[in-house]
Protein backbone atom coordinates (compact mmCIF):
# COMPACT_ATOMS: atom_id res chain seq x y z
CA UNK A 1 0.00 0.00 0.00
CA UNK A 2 2.72 2.58 0.56
CA UNK A 3 4.54 2.04 -2.44
CA UNK A 4 1.01 3.75 -4.34
CA UNK A 5 1.89 6.81 -2.18
CA UNK A 6 -1.53 7.37 -1.05
CA UNK A 7 -2.91 10.84 -0.03
CA UNK A 8 -5.45 11.54 2.80
CA UNK A 9 -8.23 13.58 1.51
CA UNK A 10 -12.26 14.17 2.68
CA UNK A 11 -15.35 14.79 0.88
CA UNK A 12 -17.33 17.72 1.07
CA UNK A 13 -18.13 18.43 4.57
CA UNK A 14 -21.30 19.67 3.42
CA UNK A 15 -23.42 20.84 5.95
CA UNK A 16 -21.61 18.80 8.54
CA UNK A 17 -18.02 19.77 9.93
CA UNK A 18 -15.63 17.20 8.59
CA UNK A 19 -14.35 15.42 12.10
CA UNK A 20 -10.90 15.86 13.15
CA UNK A 21 -8.28 14.40 15.41
CA UNK A 22 -8.77 15.28 18.95
CA UNK A 23 -6.00 17.39 20.56
CA UNK A 24 -4.54 16.99 23.82
CA UNK A 25 -7.76 18.95 25.31
CA UNK A 26 -10.25 16.47 24.13
CA UNK A 27 -11.38 13.53 22.69
CA UNK A 28 -11.32 12.91 18.80
CA UNK A 29 -14.65 12.90 17.42
CA UNK A 30 -14.58 9.73 15.60
CA UNK A 31 -12.25 8.04 18.53
CA UNK A 32 -9.11 6.88 16.20
CA UNK A 33 -6.92 9.44 15.02
CA UNK A 34 -7.47 10.33 11.68
CA UNK A 35 -4.36 10.89 8.89
CA UNK A 36 -3.16 9.15 6.01
CA UNK A 37 -1.19 5.94 7.84
CA UNK A 38 -5.23 5.09 7.91
CA UNK A 39 -5.99 4.35 4.47
CA UNK A 40 -5.51 0.19 5.31
CA UNK A 41 -8.59 -1.35 3.64
CA UNK A 42 -9.76 -0.67 -0.11
CA UNK A 43 -13.10 0.38 -1.37
CA UNK A 44 -14.40 -3.54 -1.99
CA UNK A 45 -13.45 -4.63 1.43
CA UNK A 46 -15.30 -1.48 2.94
CA UNK A 47 -18.24 -2.46 0.88
CA UNK A 48 -18.03 -6.21 1.82
CA UNK A 49 -17.48 -4.64 5.92
CA UNK A 50 -20.75 -2.06 5.53
CA UNK A 51 -22.90 -5.08 4.29
CA UNK A 52 -22.30 -7.32 7.08
CA UNK A 53 -23.57 -4.17 9.07
CA UNK A 54 -26.47 -3.30 7.33
CA UNK A 55 -27.58 -6.01 4.44
CA UNK A 56 -27.16 -9.25 5.96
CA UNK A 57 -30.72 -10.20 5.47
CA UNK A 58 -30.28 -9.02 1.64
CA UNK A 59 -27.40 -11.00 0.94
CA UNK A 60 -28.58 -14.05 2.42
CA UNK A 61 -31.96 -13.34 0.60
CA UNK A 62 -29.73 -13.82 -2.76
CA UNK A 63 -30.34 -9.72 -3.27
CA UNK A 64 -26.43 -8.90 -2.92
CA UNK A 65 -26.04 -7.39 -6.14
CA UNK A 66 -28.77 -4.55 -5.06
CA UNK A 67 -26.86 -4.84 -1.41
CA UNK A 68 -23.65 -3.65 -3.10
CA UNK A 69 -25.02 -0.79 -5.04
CA UNK A 70 -26.51 0.88 -1.83
CA UNK A 71 -23.79 0.12 0.00
CA UNK A 72 -21.88 1.85 -2.70
CA UNK A 73 -23.86 4.59 -2.39
CA UNK A 74 -24.26 5.24 1.37
CA UNK A 75 -20.22 5.14 1.75
CA UNK A 76 -20.34 7.69 -1.11
CA UNK A 77 -22.54 9.26 0.83
CA UNK A 78 -20.28 9.36 4.05
CA UNK A 79 -17.13 11.00 2.00
CA UNK A 80 -19.67 14.05 0.65
CA UNK A 81 -20.13 14.73 4.38
CA UNK A 82 -17.01 14.35 5.76
CA UNK A 83 -15.65 10.59 5.75
CA UNK A 84 -12.02 10.52 5.70
CA UNK A 85 -10.11 8.64 2.88
CA UNK A 86 -6.28 8.01 1.50
CA UNK A 87 -6.74 8.24 -2.85
CA UNK A 88 -3.66 6.15 -4.56
CA UNK A 89 -1.52 6.65 -7.00
CA UNK A 90 -3.60 5.15 -9.19
CA UNK A 91 -6.65 6.81 -7.97
CA UNK A 92 -8.21 3.98 -5.55
CA UNK A 93 -9.75 5.19 -2.59
CA UNK A 94 -8.88 3.40 0.78
CA UNK A 95 -9.96 4.02 4.19
CA UNK A 96 -9.71 2.97 7.54
CA UNK A 97 -12.23 0.48 8.84
CA UNK A 98 -12.63 1.48 12.22
CA UNK A 99 -13.26 5.53 11.32
CA UNK A 100 -15.70 4.09 8.78
CA UNK A 101 -17.78 2.40 11.33
CA UNK A 102 -17.36 5.27 13.84
CA UNK A 103 -18.45 7.59 11.46
CA UNK A 104 -21.56 6.11 10.84
CA UNK A 105 -22.97 6.11 14.22
CA UNK A 106 -21.47 9.56 15.12
CA UNK A 107 -23.44 10.63 12.04
CA UNK A 108 -26.71 9.26 12.61
CA UNK A 109 -26.37 10.25 16.60
CA UNK A 110 -25.08 13.87 16.03
CA UNK A 111 -26.73 14.29 12.35
CA UNK A 112 -29.32 12.54 11.80
CA UNK A 113 -28.27 10.33 8.99
CA UNK A 114 -30.55 7.16 8.50
CA UNK A 115 -28.25 4.92 7.41
CA UNK A 116 -27.10 3.73 10.63
CA UNK A 117 -30.32 3.83 12.83
CA UNK A 118 -32.11 2.79 9.96
CA UNK A 119 -29.83 -0.34 8.53
CA UNK A 120 -27.40 -1.21 11.37
CA UNK A 121 -29.50 -1.14 14.05
CA UNK A 122 -32.05 -3.40 12.91
CA UNK A 123 -30.11 -5.33 11.10
CA UNK A 124 -28.07 -5.67 14.92
CA UNK A 125 -31.41 -6.70 16.29
CA UNK A 126 -32.51 -9.11 13.83
CA UNK A 127 -30.41 -11.36 15.68
CA UNK A 128 -32.51 -11.06 19.25
CA UNK A 129 -36.00 -11.81 17.11
CA UNK A 130 -35.22 -14.78 15.25
CA UNK A 131 -33.82 -16.37 18.15
CA UNK A 132 -37.58 -15.91 19.93
CA UNK A 133 -39.34 -17.26 16.14
CA UNK A 134 -40.34 -13.92 15.55
CA UNK A 135 -40.17 -11.47 12.99
CA UNK A 136 -38.98 -8.04 13.41
CA UNK A 137 -40.89 -5.45 14.97
CA UNK A 138 -43.33 -8.19 16.06
CA UNK A 139 -43.59 -5.60 19.56
CA UNK A 140 -41.54 -2.78 20.49
CA UNK A 141 -39.06 -5.15 22.10
CA UNK A 142 -37.96 -8.46 21.48
CA UNK A 143 -38.66 -11.11 24.97
CA UNK A 144 -36.21 -11.39 26.99
CA UNK A 145 -33.06 -13.74 25.85
CA UNK A 146 -33.93 -16.06 29.75
CA UNK A 147 -37.33 -16.96 28.00
CA UNK A 148 -35.53 -19.45 25.53
CA UNK A 149 -35.37 -23.27 26.11
CA UNK A 150 -31.91 -25.16 25.40
CA UNK A 151 -30.69 -25.62 21.60
CA UNK A 152 -29.03 -28.32 20.19
CA UNK A 153 -25.76 -26.52 17.76
CA UNK A 154 -23.34 -27.81 15.90
CA UNK A 155 -20.79 -25.43 14.86
CA UNK A 156 -17.77 -25.09 12.57
CA UNK A 157 -14.99 -23.29 13.23
CA UNK A 158 -12.16 -22.88 10.51
CA UNK A 159 -8.73 -20.39 10.78
CA UNK A 160 -6.31 -19.81 7.94
CA UNK A 161 -2.90 -18.70 9.47
CA UNK A 162 -0.45 -16.67 7.07
CA UNK A 163 2.95 -18.36 8.29
CA UNK A 164 4.56 -16.22 5.72
CA UNK A 165 8.05 -14.65 7.65
CA UNK A 166 8.54 -18.25 9.08
CA UNK A 167 11.11 -20.64 7.47
CA UNK A 168 9.31 -24.02 5.75
CA UNK A 169 10.19 -26.85 7.53
CA UNK A 170 9.82 -25.30 10.79
CA UNK A 171 8.11 -26.39 13.77
CA UNK A 172 5.28 -24.03 14.68
CA UNK A 173 2.51 -24.13 16.66
CA UNK A 174 -0.63 -22.64 16.16
CA UNK A 175 -3.97 -23.02 18.32
CA UNK A 176 -7.89 -22.22 18.03
CA UNK A 177 -10.60 -21.32 20.62
CA UNK A 178 -12.85 -24.37 21.74
CA UNK A 179 -16.11 -23.56 23.68
CA UNK A 180 -16.06 -23.80 27.27
CA UNK A 181 -18.59 -26.03 29.15
CA UNK A 182 -20.47 -24.58 31.98
CA UNK A 183 -23.98 -24.31 33.28
CA UNK A 184 -24.76 -22.21 29.38
CA UNK A 185 -23.07 -24.95 27.31
CA UNK A 186 -23.11 -28.71 28.21
CA UNK A 187 -22.57 -31.53 26.22
CA UNK A 188 -19.79 -30.73 24.04
CA UNK A 189 -18.52 -33.12 21.51
CA UNK A 190 -15.76 -31.77 19.24
CA UNK A 191 -14.13 -33.58 16.31
CA UNK A 192 -10.91 -31.96 14.14
CA UNK A 193 -11.34 -31.25 10.54
CA UNK A 194 -9.05 -32.85 8.66
CA UNK A 195 -5.90 -31.21 7.09
CA UNK A 196 -4.96 -33.07 3.67
CA UNK A 197 -1.25 -33.50 3.08
CA UNK A 198 -0.25 -31.48 6.11
CA UNK A 199 0.73 -33.87 9.38
CA UNK A 200 -0.56 -32.45 12.61
CA UNK A 201 -0.11 -33.30 16.08
CA UNK A 202 -3.44 -31.65 17.82
CA UNK A 203 -3.01 -31.45 21.92
CA UNK A 204 -6.53 -30.74 23.56
CA UNK A 205 -6.54 -28.86 26.59
CA UNK A 206 -9.69 -27.01 28.28
CA UNK A 207 -11.06 -23.90 26.21
CA UNK A 208 -8.25 -24.45 23.42
CA UNK A 209 -6.96 -26.51 20.65
CA UNK A 210 -3.57 -26.58 20.20
CA UNK A 211 -1.80 -27.97 16.41
CA UNK A 212 2.30 -28.35 16.35
CA UNK A 213 3.33 -28.90 12.45
CA UNK A 214 6.04 -27.86 9.67
CA UNK A 215 5.12 -24.82 7.91
CA UNK A 216 4.00 -26.00 4.50
CA UNK A 217 5.87 -24.67 1.26
CA UNK A 218 2.32 -22.86 1.05
CA UNK A 219 3.08 -20.93 3.89
CA UNK A 220 -0.48 -20.89 4.69
CA UNK A 221 -2.39 -23.31 6.78
CA UNK A 222 -5.97 -24.36 7.59
CA UNK A 223 -6.65 -25.65 10.55
CA UNK A 224 -10.26 -26.36 12.17
CA UNK A 225 -13.14 -28.29 14.06
CA UNK A 226 -16.77 -28.79 14.29
CA UNK A 227 -18.35 -28.65 17.65
CA UNK A 228 -21.65 -29.94 18.88
CA UNK A 229 -23.28 -28.74 22.26
CA UNK A 230 -26.42 -27.99 24.29
CA UNK A 231 -26.63 -24.28 24.75
CA UNK A 232 -29.16 -22.40 27.00
CA UNK A 233 -29.11 -18.21 28.10
CA UNK A 234 -27.56 -17.22 30.91
CA UNK A 235 -28.26 -15.27 33.92
CA UNK A 236 -31.88 -16.63 34.27
CA UNK A 237 -31.33 -18.91 36.99
CA UNK A 238 -30.46 -17.12 40.69
CA UNK A 239 -27.24 -19.70 42.20
CA UNK A 240 -27.00 -20.37 45.67
CA UNK A 241 -23.14 -21.63 45.71
CA UNK A 242 -20.65 -19.11 47.20
CA UNK A 243 -17.08 -17.89 45.48
CA UNK A 244 -14.39 -19.52 47.33
CA UNK A 245 -11.73 -16.89 49.13
CA UNK A 246 -9.56 -17.60 46.19
CA UNK A 247 -11.70 -16.93 43.25
CA UNK A 248 -12.85 -13.77 45.10
CA UNK A 249 -9.21 -12.37 45.22
CA UNK A 250 -7.93 -13.54 42.21
CA UNK A 251 -11.57 -11.38 40.05
CA UNK A 252 -10.82 -8.29 42.73
CA UNK A 253 -7.37 -7.49 41.86
CA UNK A 254 -6.64 -4.33 41.01
CA UNK A 255 -4.46 -5.19 37.49
CA UNK A 256 -5.58 -7.78 35.05
CA UNK A 257 -4.55 -6.87 31.38
CA UNK A 258 -7.27 -4.17 30.02
CA UNK A 259 -8.83 -4.26 33.57
CA UNK A 260 -6.65 -1.44 35.72
CA UNK A 261 -8.00 -0.08 38.53
CA UNK A 262 -6.15 3.44 39.03
CA UNK A 263 -6.83 5.87 41.73
CA UNK A 264 -8.79 7.63 39.35
CA UNK A 265 -10.86 4.65 38.14
CA UNK A 266 -11.41 4.02 42.18
CA UNK A 267 -12.53 7.33 42.56
CA UNK A 268 -15.23 7.23 39.71
CA UNK A 269 -16.49 4.10 41.09
CA UNK A 270 -17.20 5.38 44.33
CA UNK A 271 -18.86 8.95 42.89
CA UNK A 272 -21.02 6.69 40.68
CA UNK A 273 -22.21 3.91 43.54
CA UNK A 274 -22.73 7.25 46.08
CA UNK A 275 -24.34 5.76 48.86
CA UNK A 276 -25.64 2.52 47.48
CA UNK A 277 -24.16 -0.55 49.01
CA UNK A 278 -26.18 -3.26 47.56
CA UNK A 279 -23.53 -5.00 44.94
CA UNK A 280 -26.41 -5.54 42.04
CA UNK A 281 -27.70 -1.74 42.52
CA UNK A 282 -24.29 -0.57 42.38
CA UNK A 283 -23.48 -2.49 38.67
CA UNK A 284 -26.81 -1.21 37.26
CA UNK A 285 -25.28 2.75 37.93
CA UNK A 286 -21.97 1.73 36.45
CA UNK A 287 -23.92 0.27 33.40
CA UNK A 288 -26.03 3.64 33.51
CA UNK A 289 -23.13 5.71 33.77
CA UNK A 290 -20.85 4.01 30.47
CA UNK A 291 -24.29 3.64 28.79
CA UNK A 292 -24.85 7.46 28.50
CA UNK A 293 -21.37 8.40 28.57
CA UNK A 294 -19.56 6.65 25.64
CA UNK A 295 -19.91 5.96 22.31
CA UNK A 296 -19.64 2.44 21.26
CA UNK A 297 -17.84 1.51 17.58
CA UNK A 298 -14.17 0.41 16.81
CA UNK A 299 -11.10 1.01 18.65
CA UNK A 300 -7.68 1.20 16.83
CA UNK A 301 -5.30 -0.94 19.72
CA UNK A 302 -2.24 0.28 18.70
CA UNK A 303 -3.65 4.14 20.06
CA UNK A 304 -4.40 2.37 23.28
CA UNK A 305 -2.84 4.10 26.77
CA UNK A 306 -2.29 0.22 27.87
CA UNK A 307 -0.42 1.62 31.06
CA UNK A 308 -4.07 2.91 32.08
CA UNK A 309 -6.56 1.65 29.63
CA UNK A 310 -9.64 2.30 31.44
CA UNK A 311 -8.54 5.64 32.39
CA UNK A 312 -8.10 6.12 28.37
CA UNK A 313 -11.04 4.83 27.27
CA UNK A 314 -12.86 7.10 29.51
CA UNK A 315 -10.99 9.73 27.75
CA UNK A 316 -11.43 8.71 24.16
CA UNK A 317 -14.77 8.70 24.60
CA UNK A 318 -15.71 5.86 22.53
CA UNK A 319 -15.29 2.25 22.83
CA UNK A 320 -15.35 -1.44 21.63
CA UNK A 321 -16.92 -4.57 23.43
CA UNK A 322 -13.65 -5.31 24.83
CA UNK A 323 -12.65 -2.10 26.73
CA UNK A 324 -16.25 -1.48 27.15
CA UNK A 325 -16.05 -4.95 29.15
CA UNK A 326 -12.78 -4.41 30.58
CA UNK A 327 -13.72 -0.77 31.91
CA UNK A 328 -17.09 -1.92 33.51
CA UNK A 329 -14.93 -4.82 35.38
CA UNK A 330 -12.74 -2.13 36.76
CA UNK A 331 -15.68 -0.62 37.93
CA UNK A 332 -16.99 -3.73 39.52
CA UNK A 333 -13.59 -4.19 41.19
CA UNK A 334 -12.78 -1.08 42.49
CA UNK A 335 -15.72 -1.38 44.44
CA UNK A 336 -14.74 -5.18 46.07
CA UNK A 337 -17.87 -6.88 43.67
CA UNK A 338 -15.73 -9.93 41.83
CA UNK A 339 -16.08 -9.15 38.18
CA UNK A 340 -14.37 -11.01 35.00
CA UNK A 341 -13.99 -10.65 31.09
CA UNK A 342 -15.26 -13.11 28.85
CA UNK A 343 -14.73 -13.84 25.67
CA UNK A 344 -16.61 -15.86 22.68
CA UNK A 345 -18.85 -16.03 19.76
CA UNK A 346 -22.33 -14.81 19.74
CA UNK A 347 -24.44 -17.90 18.02
CA UNK A 348 -26.13 -15.62 15.20
CA UNK A 349 -27.04 -17.77 12.91
CA UNK A 350 -26.77 -15.97 9.68
CA UNK A 351 -23.08 -14.42 11.05
CA UNK A 352 -22.07 -16.04 14.21
CA UNK A 353 -19.21 -13.87 15.58
CA UNK A 354 -16.58 -13.28 18.19
CA UNK A 355 -17.36 -10.66 21.14
CA UNK A 356 -16.40 -9.32 24.61
CA UNK A 357 -18.59 -9.35 27.41
CA UNK A 358 -18.47 -8.48 31.34
CA UNK A 359 -19.65 -10.98 34.31
CA UNK A 360 -19.92 -9.44 37.60
CA UNK A 361 -20.75 -12.31 40.71
CA UNK A 362 -23.67 -11.47 43.18
CA UNK A 363 -24.00 -13.43 46.43
CA UNK A 364 -27.35 -15.50 45.98
CA UNK A 365 -27.49 -14.81 42.25
CA UNK A 366 -24.26 -16.15 40.64
CA UNK A 367 -21.57 -14.84 37.91
CA UNK A 368 -24.00 -11.84 35.87
CA UNK A 369 -23.61 -11.33 32.47
CA UNK A 370 -23.34 -7.96 30.98
CA UNK A 371 -23.28 -6.74 27.48
CA UNK A 372 -23.39 -3.15 27.34
CA UNK A 373 -21.80 -2.95 24.32
CA UNK A 374 -24.32 -5.39 22.07
CA UNK A 375 -27.48 -3.08 24.72
CA UNK A 376 -26.13 -0.03 23.28
CA UNK A 377 -26.62 -1.23 19.55
CA UNK A 378 -29.60 -2.69 20.33
CA UNK A 379 -31.36 0.67 21.99
CA UNK A 380 -29.97 2.93 18.71
CA UNK A 381 -27.42 4.73 21.25
CA UNK A 382 -30.03 5.05 23.90
CA UNK A 383 -32.35 6.45 21.51
CA UNK A 384 -34.72 3.72 22.11
CA UNK A 385 -34.96 2.95 25.97
CA UNK A 386 -37.11 -0.35 25.84
CA UNK A 387 -33.78 -1.94 24.89
CA UNK A 388 -31.86 -0.20 26.69
CA UNK A 389 -31.14 -3.37 29.48
CA UNK A 390 -31.90 -6.19 27.08
CA UNK A 391 -28.16 -7.57 28.37
CA UNK A 392 -28.27 -6.44 31.58
CA UNK A 393 -27.72 -9.66 33.43
CA UNK A 394 -29.31 -12.31 30.98
CA UNK A 395 -27.69 -13.48 27.67
CA UNK A 396 -28.52 -15.37 24.72
CA UNK A 397 -27.27 -18.61 22.83
CA UNK A 398 -23.39 -17.47 23.51
CA UNK A 399 -20.34 -19.95 22.51
CA UNK A 400 -17.94 -18.91 25.38
CA UNK A 401 -14.40 -19.77 24.76
CA UNK A 402 -12.21 -17.52 27.20
CA UNK A 403 -13.00 -16.68 30.98
CA UNK A 404 -10.46 -14.27 31.64
CA UNK A 405 -7.68 -15.12 33.33
CA UNK A 406 -8.17 -18.78 34.20
CA UNK A 407 -9.16 -19.74 30.90
CA UNK A 408 -7.51 -18.33 27.54
CA UNK A 409 -6.26 -19.00 23.76
CA UNK A 410 -5.05 -16.88 21.44
CA UNK A 411 -3.77 -18.15 18.06
CA UNK A 412 -0.03 -19.12 19.62
CA UNK A 413 3.00 -18.29 17.60
CA UNK A 414 0.70 -15.92 14.93
CA UNK A 415 0.90 -12.50 16.87
CA UNK A 416 -1.71 -9.48 16.25
CA UNK A 417 1.23 -6.55 15.08
CA UNK A 418 0.71 -3.17 17.00
CA UNK A 419 -0.83 -1.53 14.36
CA UNK A 420 -3.84 -3.87 12.80
CA UNK A 421 -7.41 -3.90 11.35
CA UNK A 422 -10.04 -6.11 11.14
CA UNK A 423 -12.77 -7.20 8.19
CA UNK A 424 -15.93 -8.56 8.00
CA UNK A 425 -17.46 -10.30 4.87
CA UNK A 426 -20.58 -12.33 4.40
CA UNK A 427 -20.61 -15.91 3.10
CA UNK A 428 -22.51 -18.26 1.64
CA UNK A 429 -22.48 -19.95 5.32
CA UNK A 430 -21.30 -17.66 8.20
CA UNK A 431 -18.95 -14.77 7.84
CA UNK A 432 -15.12 -14.51 7.37
CA UNK A 433 -13.63 -12.42 9.84
CA UNK A 434 -9.92 -11.00 9.18
CA UNK A 435 -7.23 -9.33 10.74
CA UNK A 436 -4.31 -7.45 8.67
CA UNK A 437 -1.55 -5.75 9.41
CA UNK A 438 -2.20 -2.23 9.44
CA UNK A 439 1.30 -1.33 8.23
CA UNK A 440 1.81 -3.43 5.00
CA UNK A 441 -1.50 -4.91 4.41
CA UNK A 442 -0.54 -8.50 5.03
CA UNK A 443 -3.38 -10.97 6.34
CA UNK A 444 -2.63 -12.26 10.23
CA UNK A 445 -4.81 -14.79 10.08
CA UNK A 446 -8.84 -15.15 8.89
CA UNK A 447 -11.65 -17.14 11.09
CA UNK A 448 -14.78 -18.22 9.62
CA UNK A 449 -17.60 -19.67 12.48
CA UNK A 450 -20.71 -21.09 10.65
CA UNK A 451 -23.86 -23.00 12.57
CA UNK A 452 -24.69 -26.08 10.75
CA UNK A 453 -27.34 -27.46 12.90
CA UNK A 454 -29.55 -26.35 15.47
CA UNK A 455 -32.25 -23.64 13.59
CA UNK A 456 -34.55 -22.19 15.26
CA UNK A 457 -37.66 -22.44 14.15
CA UNK A 458 -39.88 -20.13 11.15
CA UNK A 459 -40.18 -16.71 11.91
CA UNK A 460 -43.94 -16.05 12.78
CA UNK A 461 -45.64 -12.72 13.97
CA UNK A 462 -46.10 -12.06 17.34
Amino acid sequence: MNRNRPTHAHGPAGRVKTPTAGGETGPAPLGVRLGPRRGAASEAEIIDLLLTQGWIGEVKRGEAARAQREARATLDRFVARGLGFQRTASGDRRFDPAEVTNFAAWLSLEHGDPHWAERCVPTCRRFAWGEHGLAPGAAACAPPPTALGPRRFKVRFRRLFNLHGLAVGASVRLRLPLPIEDAALSDLEVGILPTPGLEVDYARAEARLDARLKVPASQEVELGFEAAFTARPSGGEPSSAPLDAEAFALYTRPREGLIAVSESIRRLAADIAGGERDPWAQVERFWDFLFDRLMHGVVNYDEVDTGRPNDWTLENGWTDCQLEAALLAALCRARNIPARLISGYVLDDDTPYHHYWAEAWIAGRGWLPLDLYMSWHFANGGREPEWRDYYRGRLDYRMKTECLPRLFNGTGAIRLPPACHRLSRLRDEGMDLAFYDSQTGALVYCEQVAILDGRPKPLRRG
